[in-house]
């Protein structure tokens, strides 16, 4: 079976109850955390993902925190591996970035891996996916196309694919 690129819980703004969820995991409510990786489970059951390896993309500070801790729950409850194995830049949060008018680029991360890639069966972990820089950032990071597991989405998948394409044609027209 082959994945879809993106993989969620559902759309932010419209699923009831999960734009909230998001906010209370990034605030590292211990209940949110369960019930995100109890969300998350049902995602898991779908696309039959027992077995995945799944690396936790990195929070603002630079470490996967809020996104490994969910990614420990989850492996309580469903066959998943986790491979932390990707660190960043620390930088100001999406959010903070918005609000000031600015927009954080695909470089802007500064990923780097400290650990081997599971090329088999990986995929990528965030809480939430907006623009897909972070996402797009991390694969080329880890330098394979890969799937997203997310907690929510703000836009439709066709919308990221059709991002990461432009990502790829403005990445081969830079000198």
């Amino acid at each position: 079976m082959t994945l879809p690129m993106i993989m969620s819980c559902g759309m932010y703004y419209s699923v009831s109850g999960l734009r909230d969820l998001c906010h209370n995991v990034k605030s590292r409510d211990d209940n949110a955390l369960t019930e995100a990786a109890e969300w998350l489970s049902r995602v898991v059951d779908i696309y039959d993902l027992e077995g995945y390896s799944i690396i936790p993309i990195p929070n603002h500070s630079g470490r996967a925190e809020y996104t490994l801790e969910i990614l420990k729950r989850l492996k309580r409850i469903r066959n998943i591996r986790i491979c932390d194995i990707l660190v960043g830049a620390a930088h100001a949060t999406q959010y903070d970035t918005k609000k000031a008018g600015a927009k954080l680029s695909v470089t802007d991360y500064g990923f780097k891996l400290i650990g081997d890639i599971p090329f088999n069966r990986a995929i990528l972990f965030d809480n939430v996916i907006g623009s897909g820089n972070t996402y797009f950032s991390a694969m080329k990071t880890i330098k394979f196309e890969t799937s997203l597991l997310t907690l929510a989405q703000t836009h439709s998948t066709a919308y990221y694919m059709n991002q990461w394409s432009i990502c790829l044609i403005n990445e081969m027209e830079t000198p």
